[in-house]
């Protein structure tokens, strides 16, 4: 093969992990637009933690991201948010993106919570908005629920955790079980409606990184005896932003039923038509203007 074609081949090879990839790129990307990134102890290990100076002055807010996730999953609401607030604040979860996988034989998802509070106390904010999606989301009620005088507001897209049926669970639970690639372009096809070029790439990506033993483990334990209680949502004191797609293929309408019916009365629940599951990537402006008039 001559120079020439070998360096048009490596122009056209996609990269053999394509999330993995473009979470690079977006950090690089955060990293041009002023953020300061560090790694903070915990009881599981290292967490990578990145902060960005805001222009606003509605103290500092913190960003959860999902299952399979990372910090990158916000780089689109970066802008907007920080018009507002002091300092924006996202973080890897253990056995995301850039942080230790976890130190500890078997994580369920509610200890995160405890990692959050932990990532809190290590860089020293006494009191922070959240905002948290799907498994974040869940997460992030979580410390609000346990650590209320610490949560300035609360804003939740799409979360998890909610208590239903069995059979409503296993429906959900098994929408992230992805055992093959076919599995996988299906998934992406359900949260990124549309004939999108890079579909593919996406689906080779998600297929590698749910076949990670750990997330394999989470997984597993998801259990209504680990969900959130209707008295939890009922008692949280501070003002709430719920937001959830009319055309969410991820979670059963149940989910959206059970947050709707338990939140306390002062929330504000919003439904956007058109949203999917991932409006951080697909409605990425729409979902910063909700947040900055529920803020405002």
């Amino acid at each position: 093969m001559s120079s020439s074609s070998q360096t048009e081949a490596l122009a056209i090879r996609p990269p053999a992990d394509i999330l993995r990839a473009a979470d690079r790129l977006r950090i690089r990307a955060l990293r041009l637009l002023g953020a300061r990134s560090r790694f903070v102890d915990t009881s599981m290990g290292r967490v990578h933690w990145a902060t960005f100076r805001g222009r606003g002055s509605l103290g500092d807010v913190a960003l959860v991201h999902g299952l399979a996730g990372s910090m990158a999953d916000y780089a689109a609401l970066l802008r907007g948010l920080r018009r507002v607030f002091t300092n924006v604040h996202a973080l890897d979860l253990p056995g995301h993106g850039r942080s230790d996988d976890p130190t500890i034989a078997r994580v369920l998802t509610p200890q995160f919570s405890d990692i959050v509070v932990e990532a809190l106390d290590a860089i020293g904010l006494e009191r922070v908005s959240l905002l948290g999606h799907s498994m974040g989301g869940f997460i992030c009620t979580l410390v609000a629920s346990t650590a209320p005088d610490r949560i300035e507001r609360l804003m939740l897209v799409s979360p998890g955790g909610a208590l239903t049926s069995e059979e409503v669970l296993e429906a959900a639970r098994k929408t992230f079980i992805i055992e093959s690639l076919a599995d996988a372009r299906e998934f992406i096809a359900r949260i990124l409606p549309g004939n999108r070029w890079y579909a593919g790439l996406l689906a080779r990506g998600i297929h590698r990184r749910m076949a990670q033993p750990f997330l394999r483990e989470l997984l597993s334990g998801v259990s209504n005896d680990h969900a959130l209680q209707p008295r939890q949502l009922a008692a949280l004191p501070m003002p709430v932003l719920l937001m959830w797609g009319e055309e969410d293929p991820v979670f059963p309408k149940e989910h959206f039923e059970f947050w709707r019916a338990n939140l306390p009365r002062h929330a504000t629940v919003q439904r956007p038509a058109g949203w999917g599951h991932v409006p951080l990537w697909d409605q990425s402006r729409e979902l910063t203007e909700r947040i900055l008039g529920f803020v405002a």
